[in-house]
């Protein structure tokens, strides 16, 4: 799921690159789904069943009028499926700044491959460059929970929209391959947690 305007890195700098914009300014829009339990009767013409059909709508509302993005979701239950989508588009209403040099830059979590900490310091990995956060990996940890990031070791949270395969290791630990060619170690502590976050 792609929502308009989340692409790119996108940040606002003080002496940085002035081309940059801030990520929020990209969501000249309101978003309604309305999620019912709308279903079409269809007949299997090879067993005679019937089979039925779950149908989400979803309406696009943009106006210049709209200060800020709207998302309102209509359901009759609230289903695992639907509390992940919510999850899902919880993740991108928010972002995360962080720092090269002087300037500031504002990331979208999709942008974010993984988060490490070294030294007392705090980095976020992004698919073109490295920027330092000024939060702490338990305070970053806490921001982005029940998002697609999970965290994999001490020093390290990561993206599970990047990850391509994940393989053994000895002494009970994993190996995460990302879709960017990085590997990533899985301490065997957080194993569990990785595949919980996996299975959902």
């Amino acid at each position: 799921m792609s929502l308009p305007g989340l692409t790119g890195e996108q940040g606002t700098t003080g002496t940085g690159n002035s081309n940059s914009s801030p990520l929020r300014a990209s969501w000249p829009f309101s978003l309604v789904l309305s999620s019912g339990r709308f279903y079409n009767n269809t007949i299997n013409p090879v067993h005679g069943t019937s089979k039925k059909e779950n149908h989400m709508k979803i309406t696009l509302h943009e106006g210049l009028d709209l200060s800020e993005p709207e998302i309102e979701i209509r359901c009759h239950i609230a289903d695992p499926r639907l509390k992940r989508l919510i999850d899902y588009i919880h993740q991108y209403s928010f972002s995360l700044e962080g720092r090269i040099g002087d300037a500031s830059f504002y990331l979208h979590s999709e942008e974010i491959i993984y988060v490490d900490s070294a030294d007392g310091r705090t980095f976020l990995y992004s698919g073109k460059n490295v920027y330092e956060s000024r939060e702490t990996l338990a305070s970053l940890e806490e921001k982005l929970a029940n998002t697609t990031f999970v965290r994999i070791s001490k020093n390290c949270i990561v993206n599970t929209a990047w990850l391509k395969s994940v393989s053994p290791l000895w002494n009970h630990r994993l190996e995460a391959l990302l879709k960017n060619g990085e590997k990533l170690i899985v301490s065997r502590n957080y194993i569990p947690a990785l595949k919980e976050k996996l299975s959902q």
